[in-house]
């Protein structure tokens, strides 16, 4: 037979009170941004997936391949975004931009094989080519 005891009416049991614990507190969201798969916890993270994690689980070889996208970092809150803010490129007016030069020039020691070259002195021409073929590819490049 069990034993059960039994509780007085008058008698209040206690009841321990238990503070609610956010598991998430302290946790920094992440995005991983480099290759390879990041493996934390019974979970393996892949390449631009976003995650979170405390910061003190991100192993010290992959902290330059993961970027904070949200969060609390030392008493710092920190704004929930999905992509970091990139620099724009600036623009190049229409006056600055200027037209290639391209110049036929004689291949090596030959007297009938050329090249033709960009004003930056690259070779555009992979094998040799004669002098009509060679005025026909700047033609085409110009156009």
């Amino acid at each position: 037979m069990e034993r059960i005891k039994k509780i007085d009416k008058e008698e209040n049991p206690v009841i321990p009170i238990i503070p609610e614990v956010n598991p998430d507190e302290g946790k920094v969201r992440f995005k991983k941004v480099g290759g390879g798969s990041l493996r934390l916890k019974n979970r393996i993270i892949k390449s631009g997936q976003v995650f979170t994690a405390f910061p003190s689980d991100i192993p010290k070889s992959f902290r330059d391949v993961v970027i904070v996208v949200g969060g609390t970092i030392d008493g710092k809150t920190v704004n929930w975004k999905d992509e970091p803010v990139k620099d724009k490129e600036p623009v190049i007016p229409p006056e600055q931009i200027t037209k290639p030069e391209y110049t036929i020039q004689l291949r090596g020691k030959s007297n009938t094989w050329y090249d033709v070259v960009d004003g930056k002195g690259k070779v555009l021409n992979e094998k040799g080519l004669t002098k009509e073929v060679a005025e026909k590819f700047v033609e085409n490049l110009l156009k």
